[in-house]
């Protein structure tokens, strides 16, 4: 064995080789966080890569499933027959009741939702769906050139009348024996599928959108519904001028990565690529905002790792180094023995062995070939003898072979991948090690070929598995761990780690791999969770672990766990972070409780109402003013409590409130029991977690007490008015009368007497006559004023009512007035007496009798009733009749003095009437539903004190 000097002496090729490293790690640590910009733009590209090319092959995919699959059904002879029958038998019931349910079926599982069978002549056969809208001629037109050229034809995205959705056609032809008997029309609905597919994005991000658009004109419209722009599908256009748009660089033939601005005016990065086949471009988007929002995440794990490598290099150089010389002169002392065996051993490996060996000369002729290169190309040998290397190339790399075997030459050797071709012309990739050996002095090409098609497709099958798994992996939103099991289940270590699952554990995964589970998170044990991963260990049965909080000195949340068993024995954890949502709840439970609360004790009615009308929640007051239970009123409508007009009116406005967003303030006024109610409702819309408004709350004022007391108020101050007007006016006539009654009376006393003498002629007396009627009347006007200005005090006593309004009818039953009308009497039973002077009552009722008497000169009905007023402090006298009646303006003027409506009459009746009931501290008043319908007249007189 000889002496290893490697210690007596300054090593320094790994001296070198660590230098390299040394000053490689730590420029790469320096100038780390320069790029890391970039690495996180390049991270989103490849993101926006995947995830465009992935929905345009979906999208693809999508497009050839409806023109072909459609077809391949209803091209089915057994199908075609049917389509026949129907379109030549439109009566048969039966086919056309199948065939409905079965197309009707189909539609339930695409998204057809109209299908209609056409005949030869585009005239409509039958049709099924959800929604089923008459063709329009353009689509009778496109029926008919499908089965003029006996081609399925599927129409571009579209909004036409009479369907009001983003929808496509496709039209079917019908052919059986080479004979085109009609067509079957489908609309597609895209919302259903391809706009949702569109729209999904793969992992979380808050600006990542994907869309698809076409150039229509001199426009950009965009296809489907936009992330910030609701209701945008075919509604939303740009116009071509705006180039900073990816959808606008998408039409103008752009492909592939394009930073610019989006339709919001954000900068973003996007990927541009065209649909097949059709005229969409689908981008793919993302803002730069937010890709460059976690750039300085793990400063700290960078230098420590960058100390780490530093030191793992040094110490791996110096044992490479190391093994590396015990190794060279292990290999010295051998080399002489193995020569030997190499020599022996050669002819049978050259003969024998799995890959084709080859020996050229410096011209590149084929000198010698083993029988794995004759059963590989197919030659025989002496046919090989005739060949050179690049004859075995395939046509496409030979020009490559001077490089390659001057690379082979300057190095000694090279291996490396091509492709070669064998004696049928087979085309397969080949793995080849060549080197230059010297033999004799002269140079030769040696070469050993292994055929690599399986271990191609095998690792191409290999790389898309592993692609497709890191993919979902990295970017599925749940949380997923991986984790070995140590020791049988007694403890178990990380092997896998997701980005959710860092960002939900706030922890990077280098901190977690290979670690002990209940070393990152020593609370899991308690948490239940571990107890789970052995029992799943145990038998394999998939568990979940339900929502649940996890505490320890780093993290707090609640979690969300399923567990399950990998083939290779590691336990797989997918989870999510629960911590909002649980904490919404709880806030959510206690804001509904607090307003729960304030709703039920608001001491106002308060209930919310949909927009169909459904009661949804009632407070105690509102159920307590309908006079139903919660149970009852919950689910019941507006039209259920309510009059139809009322109901009406209130939908009416629900419906107002709910598309306008904007709350009202209403009166409304109902009618119970006789009795008016009015009242001032508040209505709020109420908005849901996504701003939607689909019901209102209603807030009820009852402002029936309020209207009550302005009426009172109203009332007292017309009283008020009136009282004064009376005692002006009473005042003015108590000295108009005394001024005129003396030369009335001297006036009537020498008519009487000129009367008594026979000394006139005929014309005379009639004149004196005339003259003594008009002074008459004078003297009963001013006898009425006399009775209306007297102030003298009354005397009241008790006094039953029923008999003083008999004593009065029977005083007056015999005037003319009442002679041609019906007198009905409806007295109270049992009434107190009231407190009255009784002449002057006598003296009220008389003139009222005797006005509603002339009031129907024809005759009419008399009906005089008595009765307790509600407060039980008053006597009510009412006396209807069915004659002329009054309007609203007469009877606002009937109490006033010397308004009448006769024409013989002084208008001091009703008013004299009026001053005695209010010296009773009393009230009168009259109501007339109109001219022509009658009038009554009602007299409260206050209830002795007995």
């Amino acid at each position: 064995m000889p002496s290893k000097p490697i210690f007596s002496r300054i090593p320094w090729p790994p001296f070198i080789v660590f230098t390299v490293l040394f000053v490689s790690i730590l420029s790469g640590g320096i100038y780390y966080f320069s790029f890391e910009k970039k690495i996180l733009k390049n991270e989103k590209i490849t993101e926006l890569t995947t995830t465009a090319n992935l929905k345009v092959d979906r999208v693809v995919e999508w497009r050839k499933t409806r023109i072909y699959e459609i077809p391949a059904i209803f091209g089915h002879p057994l199908a075609a027959r049917r389509f026949r029958s129907l379109i030549n038998n439109p009566g048969d019931r039966k086919l056309a009741n199948n065939m409905r349910e079965w197309l009707t079926e189909m539609s339930k599982h695409k998204d057809y939702y109209t299908i209609t069978v056409v005949d030869r002549n585009a005239k409509e056969v039958l049709s099924c769906g959800e929604r089923k809208t008459p063709l329009s001629p353009a689509e009778l037109d496109a029926s008919l050139e499908a089965m003029k050229n006996k081609k399925p034809y599927l129409s571009n995205l579209h909004s036409a009348k009479p369907v009001d959705i983003v929808h496509l056609d496709l039209n079917v032809p019908l052919i059986l024996d080479n004979e085109c008997f009609g067509a079957v029309f489908i609309r597609i609905d895209p919302g259903i599928y391809l706009f949702p597919m569109i729209q999904l994005w793969p992992s979380t991000s808050q600006t990542a959108e994907s869309l698809l658009v076409m150039k229509k004109g001199e426009e950009i419209v965009f296809l489907n519904n936009l992330r910030f722009k609701k209701d945008s599908a075919m509604k939303f256009r740009v116009p071509l001028s705006s180039t900073s748009l990816p959808a606008v660089a998408a039409v103008k033939g752009h492909r592939g990565i394009f930073e610019g601005r989006d339709y919001r005016g954000e900068n973003v990065v996007s990927f541009v690529a065209e649909i097949p086949d059709c005229d969409w471009y689908l981008i793919a988007k993302i803002d730069e905002a937010e890709i460059f929002r976690d750039i300085n995440r793990f400063r700290h794990l960078v230098f420590s790792i960058i100390i780490l490598l530093i030191l793992s290099s040094g110490l791996a150089v110096s044992l490479m180094w190391y093994k590396r010389y015990e190794w060279f002169l292990k290999r010295e002392e051998a080399l002489s023995v193995e020569k030997e065996a190499i020599r022996q051993h050669y002819a049978l490996f050259t003969k024998y062995a799995n890959d084709a060996i080859l020996l050229a000369n410096i011209e590149r002729k084929i000198i010698d070939v083993n029988e794995r290169a004759i059963e590989l190309y197919g030659y025989s040998r002496e046919e090989f003898y005739e060949k050179y290397v690049e004859d075995l190339r395939a046509r496409e790399t030979r020009g490559s072979l001077d490089k390659v075997l001057k690379t082979v030459e300057k190095f000694g050797g090279l291996v490396f991948e091509t492709s070669h071709v064998s004696k049928d012309g087979a085309v397969f990739p080949v793995e080849v090690s060549s080197r230059i050996i010297n033999i004799g002095g002269n140079k030769f090409i040696h070469a050993i070929i292994r055929d690599i098609t399986d271990r191609k497709a095998a690792d191409k099958s290999l790389k898309e598995s592993e692609d497709k798994y890191r993919l979902f992996f990295e970017n599925i939103l749940h949380c997923v761990a991986v984790y070995k099991p140590e020791n049988d289940g007694e403890n178990f270590v990380f092997t896998g780690f997701n980005a959710a699952a860092e960002k939900a554990d706030n922890i990077s995964r280098d901190k977690v791999l290979g670690k002990r589970v209940t070393d990152v998170f020593p609370a899991v044990k308690e948490f239940g969770l571990f107890g789970v991963f052995q029992m799943v260990h145990k038998d394999g049965v998939v568990r979940h672990h339900p929502i649940t909080l996890y505490k320890d000195h780093r993290l707090t949340g609640w979690r969300d766990n399923f567990v399950f068993k990998l083939p290779t024995g590691e336990i797989v954890s997918v989870y999510r972070d629960a911590t909002k949502e649980k904490l919404s709840e709880m806030e959510l439970k206690i804001s509904e409780e607090k307003y729960r609360a304030l709703v039920e004790n608001a001491g106002v009615p308060i209930f919310s109402i949909n927009r169909e009308g459904v009661f949804l929640v009632l407070n105690s007051t509102a159920c307590r003013y309908m006079n139903k239970s919660a149970e009852e009123l919950t689910g019941k409508t507006l039209w259920d409590i309510y009059p139809k007009d009322t109901a009406d009116v209130y939908i009416k406005t629900i419906r107002k409130i709910i598309d306008s967003r904007k709350g009202e303030i209403i009166e409304s006024k109902s009618v119970k029991g006789g009795n008016s109610y009015y009242f001032l409702t508040n209505i709020q819309p109420i908005f849901e977690r996504d701003g939607l408004v689909i019901s209102v709350q209603c807030i009820v004022h009852d402002m029936t007490a309020m209207k009550k007391a302005e009426a009172e108020k109203e009332k007292y101050r017309a009283q008020l008015i009136q009282s004064s007007k009376m005692a002006a006016l009473g005042q003015m006539a108590a000295g108009i009368t005394h001024e005129i009654n003396n030369p009335m009376t001297i006036i009537l006393g020498n008519t009487q007497h000129m009367l008594s003498m026979d000394s006139y002629d005929a014309e005379t007396v009639q004149i004196l006559n005339e003259m003594h009627d008009a002074a008459q009347r004078c003297r009963k006007i001013i006898l009425d004023l006399l009775d209306f200005s007297r102030t003298k005090e009354m005397i009241f006593e008790p006094k039953l009512v029923n008999q003083l309004v008999d004593k009065v009818l029977g005083m007056i039953n015999l005037q003319v007035e009442l002679d041609n009308s019906i007198v009905t009497k409806n007295y109270a039973e049992n009434l107190p007496p009231a407190k009255m002077s009784s002449v002057h009552i006598e003296q009220v009722l008389v003139n009222i009798i005797l006005n509603a008497g002339q009031a129907m000169p024809g005759g009419g009905a008399l009906t005089v009733a008595t009765r307790l007023s509600e407060d039980a402090k008053h006597i009510e006298i009412s006396v209807s009749d069915t004659g002329v009646g009054m309007s609203e303006e007469v009877i606002s003027r009937l109490f006033e003095p010397f308004f009448t409506t006769k024409p013989k009459g002084t208008g001091l009746g009703l008013a004299v009437s009026y001053g005695i009931i209010q010296q009773h501290d009393g009230s009168i008043k009259a109501a007339s539903p109109g001219p022509g319908r009658g009038t009554t007249f009602t007299i409260k007189l206050p209830v002795a004190n007995t």
